[in-house]
């Protein structure tokens, strides 16, 4: 039993400590951007030993794209429909996942504002891709894989670029649109 009770707690300390990282990325990156930004930096914003963050990440590149997996996961939730799916998923079901999707944004504008610097060209290619895999971890997203993975690559592509394009739109307009506005242009474009 105590074994059980020492592997909860390691597990919580690892999440703790990752948590702490990532954080730590985040809040770096909102000061400096990513590429200035050193592991030394993260350690010492996180106050772990590089040895810590070394034992969890092999380097900047692997937090950076596990901040963007949990970000996405936040974001969207657990059960994501897929949107646009030939019509299997409802309209209304997008609009909502959109919607949800766009007021979550709006919540952490500290990250997804990061999007608007003009030295996040590293960080758009980034989360375009892991929405991208996100959307094709789908129930609907596997079965479009199966019939046929090019074309289900490109829409989970397309539709992660449009979605990620127009939050950094947003982000860099803000106050142009509010978020049922921007939820509902997406659901347009996203249906076609």
């Amino acid at each position: 039993m105590s074994n059980n009770v020492s592997d909860v707690r390691v597990d919580l300390r690892t999440r703790r400590t990752e948590q702490h990282l990532r954080d730590a990325l985040v809040a770096l990156m909102a000061q400096r951007g990513y590429e200035p930004v050193t592991v030394v930096d993260i350690c010492e914003q996180a106050m772990v030993h590089r040895t810590t963050f070394y034992k969890h990440y092999e380097g900047k590149l692997e937090l950076l794209d596990d901040v963007l997996d949990s970000r996405l996961l936040e974001l969207l939730g657990p059960d994501l429909p897929a949107i646009g799916d030939d019509g299997r998923t409802g309209e209304s079901d997008a609009a909502q996942l959109l919607l949800r999707m766009v007021g979550r944004i709006e919540a952490d504008r500290q990250f997804f504002g990061l999007l608007a610097r003009p030295d996040a060209t590293s960080l758009v290619p980034r989360l375009t891709d892991a929405l991208r895999r996100r959307l094709l971890e789908t129930p609907s997203g596997a079965r479009a894989v199966a019939d046929d993975r090019g074309r289900a690559e490109l829409r989970a592509h397309l539709h992660a670029a449009l979605i990620v394009n127009a939050i950094t739109w947003w982000m860099r307009h803000s106050g142009q649109l509010s978020p049922a506005e921007v939820a509902e242009v997406l659901t347009a474009e996203l249906a076609r």
